[in-house]
């Protein structure tokens, strides 16, 4: 009996095995990258987190969604219209992406201090209006909203550093309504 096809057999059975391993662990880690880039790893007890209901209004803190694709998750997740308050600090990164949503979910777009978040939003969403701080977003947030419609804060923009302050903020202004 010639053992070298048994030697030759054994050998490509252990190539398929390392390249089905090797595979395996490449797609798990590209799954996983992909993740956090989508969904963020950043993500803590602050996605939609439901602040308050005033007259029919629902407050969602998602103050932790700062950038455009974790906004983006936020928005998709609500099934009602929506007055978002956005903006910081920084913009890092283009807004472009959060079009199509903010057409089809945002009946008004509240800006925080940030110019250069309202571009990509001319046009598309109807009524844009800026303001200086966290307290008159909320304040115009209340006096424009319906029964029935969300008021999120989700910056899309900012750092991790501010968003315990953001939140801190926004829970004062919703309480001081």
């Amino acid at each position: 009996m010639n053992t070298e096809i048994f030697k030759q057999a054994g050998a490509v059975s252990l190539q398929n095995n390392q390249v089905k391993n090797n595979f395996n662990e490449i797609f798990y880690a590209r799954k996983q990258a992909l993740s956090k880039i989508f969904v963020g790893n950043d993500r803590n007890t602050n996605h939609f987190k439901e602040i308050a209901t005033i007259k029919g209004v629902n407050f969602l803190d998602d103050s932790q969604s700062t950038k455009p694709n974790m906004t983006w998750y936020s928005l998709t997740g609500i099934n009602q219209s929506v007055i978002w308050i956005a903006g910081g600090n920084m913009l890092q990164q283009s807004l472009y992406s959060l079009q199509q949503v903010a057409k089809e979910k945002v009946r008004i777009l509240i800006n925080i201090g940030n110019s250069d978040l309202i571009r990509p939003f001319e046009g598309i969403v109807k009524t844009i209006i800026s303001v200086e701080n966290i307290y008159q977003a909320v304040e115009i947030a209340y006096n424009y909203a319906s029964a029935g419609e969300a008021v999120l804060y989700s910056p899309a923009c900012g750092n991790n550093n501010e968003t315990k302050q953001n939140s801190r903020d926004y829970f004062l202004a919703i309480n001081a309504i």
